[in-house]
């Protein structure tokens, strides 16, 4: 009864320790993933500004983002 009462409990703190590092990995991946995406959405979101014609710039710019985006041709700096 010991054996089995030990051998058991062994099966179920590694069932409970293995899922605690799946979860944290899990996790982990869930959080680098959406770091990733967040970072691609901005750089996409910045990039279209930067094509975008100097009209419509001004008014993106203007909402609050009023940094040097649209200084990326020297000739429009102002």
């Amino acid at each position: 009864m010991t054996a089995a009462f030990f051998l058991g409990a062994f099966f179920l703190a590694a069932f409970f320790l293995a899922a605690f590092f799946l979860g944290a990995f899990f996790l982990g991946a869930a959080f680098l993933a959406t770091f990733f995406l967040a970072a691609f959405f901005l750089t996409a979101f910045f990039l279209a500004i930067g094509f975008l014609p100097m009209e419509v710039r001004r008014t993106y710019l203007s909402i609050g983002i009023r940094a040097d985006l649209c200084c990326f041709s020297p000739q429009t700096c102002h």
